[in-house]
């Protein structure tokens, strides 16, 4: 009689064991393959998509918003507005209800991953924004795996409805989708953006729109003039009045005039004069005090803007005693002498012109006879002209 082999039973039972492991570790592995590829269908396109793969968005600091719709359940975006931004679909100018809100779509690439805005490329998407924005930037797929030059172009519009820019935007596919598509960027240097329109080429296609990325814009001081656009942001300045055209207005700088002397202490706060000449000493620069001497006769009306200003006729350094009465037409005893000095051709017509000028002055009783011999005197004693 045999005997049975019981080791070598234990042994077989092992190895099936282990093999029946392992068939089912590699099913397990295969359906998890599966579960990550998935076939999906959008345009009528079928494609292949690896549900591993998230969207990236270029954010360039904190201050920015996005929108990854998401945000509300779906519905048409026609009327719809999200955390400032508002959305309107039409077709043919006619407001439509065929985009949508948190919608399905290509699936995922670098620039969009949906739940996203989905609709007909034959409509065009309208956003417009509670506080105009300096960037906007977004993820867009079009239903066809064929390059579009271009697949789709860009109006933004300021606060006034004026054209800030328009841009077309070449699509090709981004991978790992098959899908055409592209990323828009768009960083304003000069006016804020209000509104945008985005139209599309191949109309018959479908198109998805994804991680809408934006600013809100603050009006710190309520002048009504964005801080992004406000050359004194904290302080209130509607005119936004900025006299010497650097970057700070003129509430907030402290050199209106940018001549290196600051305002607390510029004699001409709005008129460049570095030098700060002030003919008569009154507190006020020269280049900007419309009347030099202060003789009460405005400079551009004055025979001499800037009279001598001593206060007795005084002919090279001989005082006379005589007070320096102003004339007419902003002139002065001592400018009138002054004028004989520079007419003058030599000494004997500069004493016969101070005699001609003492001689009337005495006859219209503005000086004695004595005051006139004194500066008649002083006239003949000079060395003018020189």
């Amino acid at each position: 009689m045999k005997k049975f082999n019981y080791l070598g039973l234990f042994f077989t039972l092992g190895l099936l064991i282990i093999s029946c492991a392992k068939d089912s570790e590699i099913t397990e592995l295969a359906n998890e393959e599966v579960i990550q590829e998935q076939v999906m269908e959008w345009g009528g396109l079928e494609f292949n998509q690896n549900q591993s793969i998230t969207a990236s968005v270029t954010t360039r600091d904190g201050s920015n918003e996005i929108l990854v719709f998401d945000e509300i359940p779906r519905q048409s975006i026609d009327g719809v507005s999200v955390g400032g931004v508002n959305f309107n679909f039409e077709i043919n100018g006619v407001s439509s209800n065929g985009a949508n809100y948190n919608s399905g779509g290509p699936g995922a690439s670098a620039y969009w991953s949906c739940p996203c805005i989905e609709g007909p490329s034959e409509g065009t998407l309208i956003i417009s924004f509670d506080s105009p924005t300096k960037l906007v930037e977004f993820g867009m797929a079009r239903s066809t795996f064929s390059v579009l030059t271009p697949g789709f172009t860009v109006l933004l519009k300021d606060d006034s409805g004026a054209t800030i820019d328009e841009i077309d935007v070449n699509n090709s596919p981004v991978e790992p989708s098959p899908f055409t598509g592209a990323l828009f960027s768009y960083l304003s240097t000069g006016e804020s953006i209000k509104s945008l329109e985005v139209t599309f080429s191949t109309p018959s296609t479908r198109f998805a729109f994804d991680n809408l990325v934006y600013q809100i814009v603050q009006d710190s001081d309520g002048d009504g003039v964005l801080d992004t656009d406000d050359n004194c942001p904290d302080i209130p300045n509607p005119d936004q009045a900025n006299n010497d055209g650097d970057t700070e207005g003129d509430v907030c700088d402290d050199d209106d005039d940018n001549d290196g002397v600051l305002d607390t202490e510029d004699n001409c706060q709005f008129v460049a004069n570095a030098d700060q000449a002030d003919y008569e000493g009154d507190g006020i620069g020269d280049l900007c005090d419309s009347d030099d001497d202060n003789d009460g006769v405005n400079d551009v009306d004055d025979n001499h803007p800037m009279s001598n200003l001593e206060p007795t006729v005084i002919i090279d350094g001989c005082d006379s005693g005589v007070s320096n009465m102003q004339i007419a037409n902003g002139s002065n005893m001592s400018d009138l002498i002054a004028d004989c000095a520079v007419s003058a051709n030599n000494h004997g017509e500069f004493v016969s012109c101070v005699a001609a000028l003492t001689n009337s002055w005495k006859s219209a009783g503005l000086i004695s006879g004595q005051q006139k011999g004194a500066i008649q005197s002083c006239a003949g004693e000079s060395s003018y002209p020189l």
